[in-house]
């Protein structure tokens, strides 16, 4: 699957009614305290045209094309032009959570499904590229490291 992508990451996925905004993480770290830390995928897109949504779901998508629900919005809204979503918060010191401790970067693909009331769904395909420096300081936060 070719994704789009540029020196700086990922480019937006955009269909004719979205466009995606973000898809990536928001980590909360505590200092030389994994069993203290998660994080979230968290997620944004912007409508073209107004129209209210029915709902709104995003799977991450593993390499063997499996599908992992991170995110269920049965009643979403826009706020401010923008739909925004987060996932249940993760464990840093998880099973699912080994890419963090790898070296390199880390390419995730997540699919994201748009029903609006009145219409058929949209299917984005968004990458998201979590740096190989990004693991690298997250992993002396967690160490108790100074950065």
């Amino acid at each position: 699957m070719n994704m789009s992508m540029s020196a700086a990451g990922a480019l937006p996925a955009e269909s004719e009614d979205y466009k995606v905004e973000t898809a990536g993480l928001d980590a909360s770290l505590k200092s030389g305290d994994p069993a203290g830390s998660h994080y979230n995928w968290v997620f944004s897109f912007a409508p073209k045209r107004d129209a209210a949504l029915e709902y709104v779901l995003v799977d991450k998508v593993h390499p063997d094309g499996s599908l992992e629900r991170v995110l269920d919005d049965r009643a979403p809204v826009f706020r401010d032009g923008s739909w925004y979503g987060r996932s249940v918060e993760q464990c840093v010191e998880c099973e699912a959570a080994a890419w963090m401790y790898t070296v390199g970067d880390s390419l995730f693909l997540f699919r994201i499904t748009v029903k609006p009331c009145a219409g058929e769904e949209t299917v984005m395909l968004q990458p998201a590229l979590i740096t190989g420096e990004s693991k690298a300081h997250y992993g002396r936060v967690l160490a108790g490291q100074r950065s």
